[in-house]
């Protein structure tokens, strides 16, 4: 509460993998309906650069997913597929 974006997304980075995130830049928002029901709304941002080394502070195992084929929705595997053609041209 209280905060905008921005700084909730800097505040989480810094706090969840320990970077200091510089250039935001957002993509798009999507509303979804979690499997539970929930409804929930997903910013997609894309982080252009940031300082530190990506470390995990949390109590679970932090982990790229390079293989987007393990993302279990499909929605969400063609929105990344999307951005990542456009970033390609960038």
């Amino acid at each position: 509460m209280g905060e905008s974006l921005n700084q909730a997304l800097e505040r989480e980075m810094q706090e969840e993998l320990g970077i200091r995130v510089q250039r935001i830049t957002p993509i798009r928002v999507r509303y979804y309906t979690a499997s539970n029901g929930e409804r929930q709304r997903i910013h997609y941002l894309r982080i252009r650069d940031w300082k530190g080394k990506i470390r995990s502070n949390e109590a679970e195992t932090v982990y790229w997913e390079s293989d987007i084929s393990h993302l279990s929705d499909t929605i969400e595997r063609k929105i990344v597929l999307k951005q990542l053609s456009q970033v390609s041209r960038v």
